[in-house]
């Protein structure tokens, strides 16, 4: 189904792709602490192949077809989890930074 995560099933506002998502967050990695990035990359290739979805749908901001739609909250949570796990200060300032992408969709029920 169209406009809705694949990970929480919540209905989808503005469709945004993985990679405008991630180019957001490695942007401010790269501000915050570069040395960082490289592992940020590796963790990436699991989170994208958990959100893939069979149709493709265009982003509503680089305007790419992708199988890469996933919500913000579900995106940045999965990044703000493992920054707890890899650099808790770091991870401190991404709520701060990124807090309304934190706050949880309204679920789609069907």
């Amino acid at each position: 189904m169209k406009n809705v995560c694949p990970k929480c099933n919540s209905f989808i506002l503005r469709p945004t792709c993985a990679f405008c998502l991630t180019d957001e967050i490695e942007a401010w990695l790269e501000r915050k602490k570069i040395s960082i990035v490289p592992k940020f990359k590796d963790q990436m290739v699991p989170l994208l192949e958990s959100i893939k979805k069979t149709e493709k749908q265009r982003c509503s901001f680089c305007f790419m077809e992708t199988a890469y739609i996933t919500c913000l909250y579900c995106f940045t949570k999965h990044i703000y989890e493992w920054l707890e796990i890899t650099d808790k200060e770091l991870s401190k300032e991404f709520v701060g930074f990124f807090k309304e992408f934190l706050k949880r969709p309204t679920r789609v029920y069907a």
